[in-house]
């Protein structure tokens, strides 16, 4: 017995057409040099400056550092999408004497070279 009307007769694996290759998403150069990727480590670099500024205000640097702590998370998070990237900022953020680490500009790298 034949197929019923209106139905579909099943086609095998063997006889289905295979699917087209998909090229592999951009990585290394090819990735980091794209116009979002360029305009990502602008804003990465900007949230690294403005870290590091606390620096030029003595005293208050340190409480800066803590009301700018979850700005940073946040900012991470939208930009990397990663509740590990986000938390190492934050916490970044909050622990004295460590602005100097370039943390969103570290996840850029990472980001766009790994």
């Amino acid at each position: 017995s034949g197929p019923s009307k209106g139905s579909r007769p099943q086609v095998s694996a063997a006889t289905a057409a295979p699917e087209p290759l998909r090229a592999p998403p951009p990585a290394g150069c090819r990735k980091a040099c794209t116009f979002w990727q360029l305009l990502k480590l602008v804003a990465c670099l900007g949230l690294d400056l403005f870290g590091d500024a606390t620096y030029f205000f003595p005293g208050i640097g340190e409480a800066a550092d803590v009301a700018y702590a979850p700005v940073q998370g946040i900012a991470l998070m939208m930009l990397f999408r990663s509740m590990g990237i986000s938390a190492i900022g934050f916490t970044e953020e909050l622990l004295p004497f460590t602005d100097f680490i370039p943390t969103a500009t570290l996840a850029w790298i990472l980001d766009s070279f790994f």
